[in-house]
Order: structure tokens, then sequence, then C-alpha cells
């Protein structure tokens, strides 16, 4: 028989959509903190110019201070429908040079 009941069995749901969790919230105020710091920043601009700075823990502590940039993306159908890219009825290109 199916349970109809659903399935929360009296624990807590969880957080609610769009709440971030504390860890994240922190590690932002905790990045925000260290890129306002003069200290940092000077720093920060030292490493950069003696190219000396580890870049993937750079761009995490940003990407945590100020969010991750929105990546915009374009896409082109050639003027084919939908309903001809679900199907796969793709025309093939024609080359100019069938001699």
């Amino acid at each position: 028989m199916r349970n109809i009941e659903g399935l929360w069995r009296g624990n807590s749901p969880g957080r609610p959509p769009g709440v971030p969790n504390r860890a994240t919230r922190d590690a932002r105020t905790l990045c925000q903190e260290l890129i306002a710091d003069p200290e940092y920043f000077a720093s920060f601009q030292r490493r950069w110019r003696a190219g000396e700075l580890a870049p993937v823990l750079e761009k995490l502590v940003w990407e945590f201070a100020f969010g991750r940039p929105s990546q915009a993306v374009t896409v082109s159908s050639g003027q084919l429908t939908l309903a001809q890219l679900i199907v796969g009825d793709v025309p093939e290109e024609s080359s100019e040079d069938d001699s």
C-alpha cells in the first residue's frame, strides 16, 4: 500500500528554500572583512604585482565576499524551430566547393 502521509516523520523539514546555511553566511562575512582590511589589501596588491598570488584561493575569497558573477549564455538555432531541434531534423550545411 502506498504511503499517503508523505515523507516527513516529525523531524525538522530542514532549512526553508532560499535561506543560506550558517556556514556560508559566516564565510561570506569573514571574507568581506578580510577584503575590507587595508593591511590585507596592501598585501594583495603587492602579491598581485609580483605574480605570487594563488589564483584559485584569491578567486574563492572574492566569490565568497561578493558572489559569483553571472554568466550569460547565448544560444543560436540558425533559424530552426524548437520542434526541428527536438526531433533532430537539422539540415546539413552544403559547401560551395562541390566541383
